[in-house]
């Protein structure tokens, strides 16, 4: 039994009725897997009904009630800053050992997912794979819900291990 917390852009996808996502979603929870959805993923959901059809936004609140919550603490605040210092670090690194892609500082409601999937000790599935690189250094695996490729941990101490890009998307 897997336990996942979501990103914002995989329900999208799933309230799109994008088929490898609906089938990611549906054959975990058939295996009951758990899926997590933190406080931030919510907010960001309900704030884009607005542009949503009816059908789309039914979907959505169905899907978001289907999962678990995790409420955004006041620590998380600091935490998500501290996860964005630790990255500019981890750039620094990355760019000292010459490889052809470095990675993307996070947003700040990025920040927040990442900061809760570490807290919470869960892999995140997203295909925003760019903008979640460095949780991978923080000892989280991604998962793509596509192509349910897995991204495991990099041990950011060994540079042979880091690698040098995702596949194109």
């Amino acid at each position: 039994m897997a336990r996942y917390l979501i990103d914002t852009n995989v329900i999208r996808l799933y309230v799109d009725r994008q088929p490898e996502v609906e089938s990611f979603i549906e054959s975990s929870l058939a295996k009951n897997d758990t899926f997590f959805i933190p406080e931030t993923v919510k907010y960001e959901i309900l704030s884009q009904f607005v542009e949503m059809k009816k059908h789309e936004v039914v979907a959505a609140r169905k899907l978001i009630a289907a999962f678990q919550p995790i409420e955004v603490e006041l620590s998380d605040f600091k935490r998500a800053h501290l996860y964005r210092r630790q990255g500019r670090k981890i750039r620094k690194y990355h760019n000292g050992w010459k490889k052809p892609q470095t990675p993307a500082l996070p947003g700040l409601a990025d920040s927040f997912i990442a900061v809760t999937a570490i807290n919470e000790k869960i892999d995140l599935v997203t295909n925003n794979l760019k903008d979640f690189h460095l949780l991978r250094f923080f000892g989280r695996t991604i998962i793509e819900p596509i192509t349910r490729e897995r991204y495991g941990p990099i041990d950011f101490k060994n540079k042979n291990t880091i690698p040098n890009e995702y596949p194109k998307s």
